[in-house]
Protein backbone atom coordinates (compact mmCIF):
# COMPACT_ATOMS: atom_id res chain seq x y z
CA UNK A 1 0.00 0.00 0.00
CA UNK A 2 1.66 3.05 -1.17
CA UNK A 3 -0.54 6.24 -0.45
CA UNK A 4 1.11 10.05 -2.07
CA UNK A 5 3.89 12.00 -0.12
CA UNK A 6 2.89 15.01 1.60
CA UNK A 7 -1.03 13.78 2.23
CA UNK A 8 -2.66 16.88 4.11
CA UNK A 9 -5.10 15.48 6.44
CA UNK A 10 -8.00 17.06 7.88
CA UNK A 11 -10.58 16.22 10.30
CA UNK A 12 -13.89 18.33 9.40
CA UNK A 13 -15.93 18.55 12.40
CA UNK A 14 -18.96 20.19 10.89
CA UNK A 15 -22.30 18.43 9.74
CA UNK A 16 -23.53 20.45 6.93
CA UNK A 17 -23.81 18.21 3.56
CA UNK A 18 -23.66 21.07 1.32
CA UNK A 19 -20.36 22.70 2.71
CA UNK A 20 -18.83 19.39 2.79
CA UNK A 21 -19.79 18.43 -0.19
CA UNK A 22 -18.34 21.86 -1.53
CA UNK A 23 -15.33 21.31 0.30
CA UNK A 24 -14.57 18.30 -1.77
CA UNK A 25 -14.87 20.13 -4.77
CA UNK A 26 -12.97 23.06 -3.97
CA UNK A 27 -10.04 20.78 -2.39
CA UNK A 28 -10.07 18.81 -5.78
CA UNK A 29 -10.18 21.42 -8.46
CA UNK A 30 -9.00 24.67 -6.34
CA UNK A 31 -5.84 22.86 -4.65
CA UNK A 32 -2.79 21.01 -6.19
CA UNK A 33 -2.24 19.20 -3.03
CA UNK A 34 -3.31 15.20 -1.92
CA UNK A 35 -5.43 14.93 0.83
CA UNK A 36 -7.45 13.11 2.90
CA UNK A 37 -10.69 14.08 4.25
CA UNK A 38 -12.97 12.58 7.12
CA UNK A 39 -15.82 14.53 8.11
CA UNK A 40 -20.13 13.67 9.01
CA UNK A 41 -23.16 14.74 7.57
CA UNK A 42 -26.45 15.53 9.56
CA UNK A 43 -29.40 13.34 7.94
CA UNK A 44 -29.19 13.66 4.27
CA UNK A 45 -29.46 11.88 1.10
CA UNK A 46 -26.72 11.68 -0.97
CA UNK A 47 -27.39 11.03 -4.77
CA UNK A 48 -24.86 10.39 -7.15
CA UNK A 49 -23.91 12.66 -10.10
CA UNK A 50 -25.84 10.66 -12.75
CA UNK A 51 -29.00 9.83 -10.70
CA UNK A 52 -32.66 11.37 -11.08
CA UNK A 53 -33.22 12.71 -7.49
CA UNK A 54 -36.71 12.49 -7.61
CA UNK A 55 -37.17 8.70 -8.43
CA UNK A 56 -34.07 7.69 -5.84
CA UNK A 57 -35.71 9.49 -2.64
CA UNK A 58 -38.87 8.84 0.05
CA UNK A 59 -40.10 12.32 -0.82
CA UNK A 60 -42.69 12.68 1.93
CA UNK A 61 -40.47 10.98 4.27
CA UNK A 62 -37.52 13.10 3.62
CA UNK A 63 -39.56 15.98 4.44
CA UNK A 64 -41.39 14.24 7.36
CA UNK A 65 -38.08 13.57 9.07
CA UNK A 66 -36.17 16.72 7.90
CA UNK A 67 -33.77 15.05 5.77
CA UNK A 68 -31.23 17.47 3.57
CA UNK A 69 -31.22 16.28 -0.42
CA UNK A 70 -27.50 16.61 -1.55
CA UNK A 71 -26.05 15.75 -4.95
CA UNK A 72 -22.53 14.65 -4.93
CA UNK A 73 -19.74 14.75 -7.66
CA UNK A 74 -19.18 11.50 -8.25
CA UNK A 75 -21.51 7.91 -9.28
CA UNK A 76 -23.01 5.62 -8.16
CA UNK A 77 -26.41 5.14 -5.90
CA UNK A 78 -27.58 7.25 -3.39
CA UNK A 79 -26.79 6.90 0.26
CA UNK A 80 -28.01 8.28 3.44
CA UNK A 81 -26.01 9.72 6.07
CA UNK A 82 -26.28 11.00 9.64
CA UNK A 83 -24.05 11.92 12.39
CA UNK A 84 -23.58 8.22 12.80
CA UNK A 85 -22.03 7.62 9.56
CA UNK A 86 -18.32 8.63 9.10
CA UNK A 87 -17.21 9.36 5.74
CA UNK A 88 -14.22 9.66 4.00
CA UNK A 89 -12.31 11.32 1.38
CA UNK A 90 -9.15 10.75 -0.55
CA UNK A 91 -8.05 13.58 -3.10
CA UNK A 92 -4.84 12.46 -5.43
CA UNK A 93 -2.55 14.15 -8.19
CA UNK A 94 -2.74 12.42 -11.13
CA UNK A 95 -5.41 9.11 -12.87
CA UNK A 96 -3.07 6.24 -11.82
CA UNK A 97 -5.59 5.09 -9.44
CA UNK A 98 -8.87 5.73 -11.63
CA UNK A 99 -10.96 2.60 -10.73
CA UNK A 100 -8.46 1.30 -8.28
CA UNK A 101 -10.68 0.92 -5.54
CA UNK A 102 -8.16 -1.23 -3.57
CA UNK A 103 -5.47 1.43 -3.73
CA UNK A 104 -7.80 3.49 -1.65
CA UNK A 105 -9.73 0.89 0.15
CA UNK A 106 -6.43 -0.43 1.88
CA UNK A 107 -5.57 2.63 4.24
CA UNK A 108 -9.11 2.47 5.66
CA UNK A 109 -8.69 -1.10 6.18
CA UNK A 110 -5.75 -1.20 7.51
CA UNK A 111 -7.32 1.35 10.04
CA UNK A 112 -10.39 -0.74 10.79
CA UNK A 113 -8.15 -3.84 11.75
CA UNK A 114 -6.59 -1.81 14.61
CA UNK A 115 -10.23 -1.89 15.94
CA UNK A 116 -10.37 -5.41 15.29
CA UNK A 117 -12.58 -5.10 12.66
CA UNK A 118 -11.39 -7.35 9.27
CA UNK A 119 -12.71 -5.84 6.57
CA UNK A 120 -12.58 -6.92 2.50
CA UNK A 121 -13.42 -4.86 -0.74
CA UNK A 122 -16.16 -6.48 -2.41
CA UNK A 123 -18.26 -6.60 -5.79
CA UNK A 124 -17.61 -3.13 -7.54
CA UNK A 125 -17.12 -0.92 -4.43
CA UNK A 126 -18.46 -2.33 -1.15
CA UNK A 127 -16.41 -3.03 2.22
CA UNK A 128 -17.94 -6.11 3.46
CA UNK A 129 -17.23 -7.48 7.61
CA UNK A 130 -18.87 -9.96 9.54
CA UNK A 131 -20.76 -10.81 6.54
CA UNK A 132 -22.84 -7.19 6.07
CA UNK A 133 -22.00 -3.93 4.34
CA UNK A 134 -20.05 -1.26 6.20
CA UNK A 135 -18.87 0.86 3.42
CA UNK A 136 -19.88 2.01 0.09
CA UNK A 137 -17.88 4.38 -2.41
CA UNK A 138 -17.56 5.57 -5.29
CA UNK A 139 -14.95 7.86 -7.85
CA UNK A 140 -14.26 11.12 -9.81
CA UNK A 141 -11.49 12.16 -12.30
CA UNK A 142 -11.72 15.90 -13.03
CA UNK A 143 -8.44 18.18 -13.96
CA UNK A 144 -6.49 15.20 -13.91
CA UNK A 145 -6.90 14.46 -10.36
CA UNK A 146 -8.98 11.91 -8.85
CA UNK A 147 -11.06 11.81 -5.47
CA UNK A 148 -11.91 8.91 -3.98
CA UNK A 149 -14.53 8.85 -0.62
CA UNK A 150 -16.67 6.57 1.20
CA UNK A 151 -18.89 5.74 3.59
CA UNK A 152 -18.26 3.70 7.39
CA UNK A 153 -21.48 3.03 9.07
CA UNK A 154 -20.60 3.22 12.51
CA UNK A 155 -24.15 3.78 14.51
CA UNK A 156 -26.41 5.09 11.49
CA UNK A 157 -30.37 4.51 12.31
CA UNK A 158 -30.96 2.33 9.54
CA UNK A 159 -34.85 2.41 9.76
CA UNK A 160 -34.17 6.16 8.49
CA UNK A 161 -31.69 5.20 5.89
CA UNK A 162 -34.59 2.27 4.56
CA UNK A 163 -37.40 5.03 4.53
CA UNK A 164 -35.81 7.68 3.00
CA UNK A 165 -34.35 6.16 0.12
CA UNK A 166 -36.55 4.62 -3.21
CA UNK A 167 -34.67 1.11 -4.08
CA UNK A 168 -34.69 0.41 -7.73
CA UNK A 169 -36.12 -2.74 -7.87
CA UNK A 170 -34.04 -4.24 -10.92
CA UNK A 171 -31.17 -3.67 -8.11
CA UNK A 172 -33.05 -5.41 -6.17
CA UNK A 173 -33.57 -8.85 -8.24
CA UNK A 174 -30.45 -8.32 -9.76
CA UNK A 175 -28.38 -8.76 -6.27
CA UNK A 176 -30.56 -11.36 -4.66
CA UNK A 177 -31.95 -10.06 -1.49
CA UNK A 178 -34.88 -8.46 -0.15
CA UNK A 179 -33.90 -5.41 1.54
CA UNK A 180 -31.53 -2.36 1.57
CA UNK A 181 -32.08 -2.72 5.52
CA UNK A 182 -30.64 -6.62 5.14
CA UNK A 183 -27.31 -5.47 3.53
CA UNK A 184 -25.82 -2.83 5.85
CA UNK A 185 -24.43 -2.99 9.45
CA UNK A 186 -23.05 -0.45 11.75
CA UNK A 187 -19.55 -1.16 12.92
CA UNK A 188 -20.67 -0.30 16.19
CA UNK A 189 -22.62 -3.17 16.53
CA UNK A 190 -19.67 -5.76 15.77
CA UNK A 191 -17.07 -4.15 18.43
CA UNK A 192 -16.81 -5.69 21.85
CA UNK A 193 -16.79 -2.56 23.33
CA UNK A 194 -18.27 0.29 20.85
CA UNK A 195 -16.96 4.38 21.91
CA UNK A 196 -18.78 6.96 21.16
CA UNK A 197 -18.96 8.22 17.46
CA UNK A 198 -16.86 10.73 17.87
CA UNK A 199 -14.24 9.09 19.50
CA UNK A 200 -13.92 6.10 16.94
CA UNK A 201 -13.90 9.24 14.49
CA UNK A 202 -11.03 11.04 16.26
CA UNK A 203 -8.92 7.46 16.94
CA UNK A 204 -9.65 6.12 13.40
CA UNK A 205 -8.37 9.52 12.17
CA UNK A 206 -5.24 8.83 14.53
CA UNK A 207 -4.85 5.43 12.70
CA UNK A 208 -5.08 6.88 9.42
CA UNK A 209 -2.39 9.38 9.60
CA UNK A 210 -0.13 7.25 11.25
CA UNK A 211 -0.91 4.51 8.10
CA UNK A 212 -0.23 7.69 5.49
CA UNK A 213 2.20 9.49 7.14
CA UNK A 214 0.53 12.28 6.43
CA UNK A 215 0.08 15.82 8.46
CA UNK A 216 -2.96 17.50 9.95
CA UNK A 217 -4.07 20.63 8.12
CA UNK A 218 -6.73 23.23 9.13
CA UNK A 219 -8.73 25.54 6.29
CA UNK A 220 -7.66 28.94 6.67
CA UNK A 221 -10.68 31.69 7.19
CA UNK A 222 -10.88 32.68 3.61
CA UNK A 223 -10.98 29.31 2.59
CA UNK A 224 -13.61 28.36 4.65
CA UNK A 225 -15.52 31.70 3.26
CA UNK A 226 -14.55 30.50 -0.73
CA UNK A 227 -16.34 26.76 0.29
CA UNK A 228 -19.15 28.74 1.77
CA UNK A 229 -19.63 30.79 -1.16
CA UNK A 230 -19.71 27.15 -3.55
CA UNK A 231 -21.89 25.52 -1.28
CA UNK A 232 -24.39 28.49 -1.87
CA UNK A 233 -23.79 28.57 -5.45
CA UNK A 234 -24.11 25.31 -6.15
CA UNK A 235 -24.81 22.30 -3.53
CA UNK A 236 -27.89 24.38 -2.02
CA UNK A 237 -29.42 24.75 -5.49
CA UNK A 238 -32.44 22.88 -6.97
CA UNK A 239 -30.71 23.09 -10.31
CA UNK A 240 -27.97 21.16 -9.13
CA UNK A 241 -29.80 18.56 -6.38
CA UNK A 242 -32.89 17.96 -8.69
CA UNK A 243 -32.11 18.80 -12.09
CA UNK A 244 -34.12 20.49 -15.42
CA UNK A 245 -37.58 18.61 -15.51
CA UNK A 246 -38.37 17.00 -18.83
CA UNK A 247 -41.16 15.23 -20.19
CA UNK A 248 -40.48 11.70 -21.56
CA UNK A 249 -42.45 9.53 -22.79
CA UNK A 250 -40.45 6.35 -22.82
CA UNK A 251 -38.37 5.01 -19.93
CA UNK A 252 -36.33 1.51 -19.78
CA UNK A 253 -34.29 0.19 -16.85
CA UNK A 254 -31.49 -2.18 -17.51
CA UNK A 255 -28.94 -3.73 -15.09
CA UNK A 256 -25.54 -4.59 -16.89
CA UNK A 257 -22.56 -5.02 -14.62
CA UNK A 258 -21.44 -2.35 -14.37
CA UNK A 259 -24.35 -0.73 -13.02
CA UNK A 260 -28.43 0.12 -13.09
CA UNK A 261 -29.17 2.09 -16.42
CA UNK A 262 -32.42 4.23 -16.51
CA UNK A 263 -33.40 5.55 -19.99
CA UNK A 264 -35.64 8.62 -20.47
CA UNK A 265 -36.49 9.30 -23.91
CA UNK A 266 -38.62 11.40 -25.95
CA UNK A 267 -39.45 9.99 -29.19
CA UNK A 268 -41.51 11.95 -32.36
CA UNK A 269 -42.08 10.66 -35.50
CA UNK A 270 -39.60 8.26 -34.53
CA UNK A 271 -36.57 10.39 -33.58
CA UNK A 272 -35.35 10.54 -30.23
CA UNK A 273 -36.07 14.52 -29.39
CA UNK A 274 -34.79 14.15 -26.06
CA UNK A 275 -32.92 12.02 -23.62
CA UNK A 276 -31.52 11.44 -19.93
CA UNK A 277 -30.01 8.55 -18.68
CA UNK A 278 -29.85 7.94 -14.68
CA UNK A 279 -28.43 5.59 -12.65
CA UNK A 280 -25.56 4.58 -10.23
CA UNK A 281 -23.17 3.95 -12.78
CA UNK A 282 -19.79 5.27 -12.70
CA UNK A 283 -18.94 7.35 -15.96
CA UNK A 284 -15.60 8.97 -16.93
CA UNK A 285 -15.95 12.68 -18.22
CA UNK A 286 -19.39 13.73 -19.12
CA UNK A 287 -22.45 11.77 -19.32
CA UNK A 288 -23.98 14.50 -21.38
CA UNK A 289 -21.40 13.44 -24.56
CA UNK A 290 -23.76 10.16 -25.16
CA UNK A 291 -27.16 12.00 -24.18
CA UNK A 292 -26.43 14.80 -26.80
CA UNK A 293 -25.17 12.46 -29.29
CA UNK A 294 -28.33 10.51 -30.04
CA UNK A 295 -30.58 13.60 -30.12
CA UNK A 296 -31.79 13.59 -33.27
CA UNK A 297 -31.17 10.15 -34.21
CA UNK A 298 -33.29 7.73 -35.67
CA UNK A 299 -34.52 5.41 -32.97
CA UNK A 300 -33.84 2.06 -33.99
CA UNK A 301 -30.99 -0.26 -32.98
CA UNK A 302 -28.63 0.02 -36.19
CA UNK A 303 -28.60 4.25 -35.98
CA UNK A 304 -27.86 4.13 -32.18
CA UNK A 305 -25.40 1.53 -32.17
CA UNK A 306 -23.51 3.80 -35.34
CA UNK A 307 -24.31 7.03 -33.07
CA UNK A 308 -22.54 5.49 -30.05
CA UNK A 309 -19.81 4.62 -31.91
CA UNK A 310 -18.82 7.76 -32.92
CA UNK A 311 -19.10 9.23 -29.36
CA UNK A 312 -17.01 6.50 -28.03
CA UNK A 313 -19.42 4.75 -25.58
CA UNK A 314 -16.86 2.71 -23.66
CA UNK A 315 -14.88 5.36 -22.81
CA UNK A 316 -17.92 7.60 -21.05
CA UNK A 317 -19.03 4.28 -19.83
CA UNK A 318 -16.38 1.71 -18.61
CA UNK A 319 -17.31 -1.79 -19.95
CA UNK A 320 -20.44 -0.63 -22.27
CA UNK A 321 -20.59 -2.01 -26.03
CA UNK A 322 -22.73 -0.06 -28.41
CA UNK A 323 -24.84 -2.63 -28.45
CA UNK A 324 -25.06 -2.55 -24.78
CA UNK A 325 -26.00 0.99 -24.66
CA UNK A 326 -28.54 0.16 -27.55
CA UNK A 327 -30.19 -2.34 -25.53
CA UNK A 328 -30.13 0.36 -22.48
CA UNK A 329 -32.26 2.40 -24.72
CA UNK A 330 -34.56 -0.50 -25.01
CA UNK A 331 -33.72 -1.65 -28.32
Amino acid sequence: MTMPDGIKLILNTGTDPYFNLALEEYLLLGRKENFFILWRNGKSVIVGLNQNTAAEINAPFVRENSIAVARRLTGGGAVFHDEGNINYTFIENGTEHMNDYAHFSAPVISALEKFGVKAELSGRNDLMAKGGKISGAAQCVKNGRTLHHGTLLYSADLSLLAGALNVSAVKIESKGIKSVRSRVQNIADILEKPSDVKDFMSVFFGEIKAVTGGEEYSLSPAETLEVHALADEKYRTDAWNYGEKNDFNLRYEKRLPSGCYDANLRIENGVIIQFRLYGDYFSNGDISVLENAVKGVKYDYESIVCAAEKAGVSSVLPGVSAGEFAEILGL
